[in-house]
């Protein structure tokens, strides 16, 4: 199996081209120990599309069919524990309810399956993902230490997830069409920051982003500008996709804040943006959803631990506080505040309240 680095290039490339996603699937399948695996979207509307690897089509065609997303209790507990990274059955489930609830013994394991790992993305334009991962009953639960590996690749299934959702699973044809169908504001950029192309939604953002001399994007509060731009520096001088690529924007007078994502074109998406670099797609970040564990830890690469102390500090509470509150050393909780600096493009403690804190008009 390649590196995680050209999993993740590969990653980046099926999100304008979702025929790519049952490969990959199968390759953080592999990662698991399971046979197959799922990508499943739930739009506002409850619209449920998916895109499975070979083995596990069959059984996701009937999860559909016959109403088994109505009495999918992994769904559930996976909705409640609001739990931002990869998890196991048996991390939300008994064996004991397993073994009693038809989901498991007249679903799952009749066609296959019988433990899983898998997790839940909530984006802010209300699209649900949900990645599901399945390995056959006989075989055993999913270890608990393959989570750590795919929490890894958790920020970007997230971003090239969302732009596939919002394309409806459909490859786009052409650079002008994509942006239609994404259905949220939308640019296309050159290395250099350049627009080459932008919908009409991304036009009615001149409040918080403009386009100025040489068609160059800029955002207007200083700190997600500089936070975008040295985005774009690290994509282009090391090709690294590592790094932090959602910026926040705050809100500004009638204006919500905004999540800017930069998603790489990466391989054969280059035959659909031709000259292009990157697409900067904004979501709009609507009380009371922001910032939610899966919008801190799915968007801005924070880890579980780093999401419980950002949390902490915007809700105005101090390191003490947060120490005492999770019964770590003030140290720790230094060091993990600093790496949420990092992550954020931010240096104190008020330009991350500033960045990510939600005050709406009337609020």
């Amino acid at each position: 199996m390649a590196d995680d680095h050209e999993l993740i290039e590969r990653i980046y490339e099926a999100a304008v081209i979702p025929e790519n996603w049952p490969g990959i699937l199968e390759e953080i399948s592999e990662i698991a120990g399971c046979y197959g695996g799922t990508l499943l979207s739930i739009d506002a509307q409850q619209e449920v599309r998916h895109i499975d690897t070979e083995k596990f089509r069959d059984v996701m065609h009937m999860f559909v069919r016959d109403g088994w997303t109505k009495q999918n209790i992994r769904l559930e507990r996976l909705a409640k524990i609001k739990y931002a990274g990869f998890v196991t059955d048996c991390d939300l489930i008994s064996v004991e309810e397993m073994d009693a609830h038809p989901f498991y013994a007249e679903f799952v394991r009749r066609n296959g399956g019988g433990w899983a790992v898998g997790t839940i993305i909530q984006i802010p334009s209300n699209d649900l993902l949900v990645f599901n991962l399945e390995r056959s009953y006989a075989e055993g639960p999913v270890e608990r230490k393959f989570c750590a590996r795919l929490d890894n690749l958790r920020p970007h299934l997230a971003r090239a997830g969302l732009m596939s959702t919002r394309l409806r699973m459909e490859r786009a044809r052409a650079m002008v069409e994509t942006l239609k169908q994404i259905g949220l504001p939308a640019a296309v950029l050159r290395q250099n920051g350049q627009v080459l192309a932008i919908n009409d939604l991304f036009q009615l953002l001149s409040e918080q982003i403009a386009i100025g001399a040489f068609d160059e994007v800029s955002i207007k509060n200083p700190a997600s500008d500089a936070l975008m731009k040295q985005s774009l520096v690290q994509l282009r001088e090391t090709r690294d996709n590592s790094e932090v690529k959602s910026i926040p924007i705050p809100p500004i007078l009638d204006q919500p804040a905004l999540i800017a994502h930069l998603i790489p074109i990466r391989g054969a998406a280059h035959d659909i943006f031709s000259r292009a670099f990157a697409i900067l797609v904004i979501t709009p970040l609507h009380a009371p959803m922001a910032p939610t564990e899966d919008v801190l830890n799915g968007l801005f690469d924070l880890s579980p631990a780093e999401v419980k102390v950002a949390q902490g500090i915007i809700s105005g509470k101090t390191i003490d506080d947060v120490a005492a509150e999770l019964q770590l050393s003030r140290e720790t909780i230094r060091n993990q505040l600093k790496s949420v600096f990092a992550k954020t493009g931010t240096s104190r403690q008020a330009q991350l309240v500033g960045l990510l804190a939600t005050r709406f008009p009337g609020k």
